[in-house]
């Protein structure tokens, strides 16, 4: 995965094996694929970035979904949605994304057990940002 800014604007943190930078406007970092890391906007500036994935998989429609669920307030001060909706979201995008912890083996079979109950609460694994914030009707894809 490559994480530029390039013309972009603000700051982004990115942790790789223990390992933390800030990229600014014109940097660029490279993770290797597979490797655990994690990124986030360490500032109150909004962030522009772009990422490269390959194979890029259903990932965008897995930021689409967290990123709508922060917007209409679903989320906890981190960032993170409750641990049903997190359960739903993992086992739909678990060839494309994974939390850093706890170790994958873990993960794995807690959410295969957490997923289904989450489903059954009406967390669905993917939400368009437009229709949870009111301004279009949402579409099934």
């Amino acid at each position: 995965m490559i994480y530029g800014l390039g013309e972009a604007e603000g700051r982004l943190n990115l942790k790789v094996d223990g390992e933390e930078w800030t990229l600014g406007a014109g940097e660029s970092a490279t993770v290797p694929p597979g490797r655990p890391h994690r990124y986030w906007n360490g500032s109150d500036e909004q962030v522009r970035a772009t990422m490269e994935l390959r194979p890029a998989g259903n990932f965008e429609m897995s930021l689409e979904t967290t990123a709508g669920l922060a917007a209409v307030g679903k989320v906890n001060a981190a960032g993170v949605p409750n641990l049903l909706q997190t359960a739903v979201i993992l086992q739909e995008y678990w060839n494309v994304f994974r939390l850093v912890g706890p170790p994958q083996w873990i993960q794995k079979p807690l959410f295969a057990v957490l997923a289904p109950v989450g489903g059954m609460l009406d967390y669905r694994p993917y939400y368009r940002y437009a229709a949870l914030t009111g301004t279009e009707p949402e579409t099934s894809e």
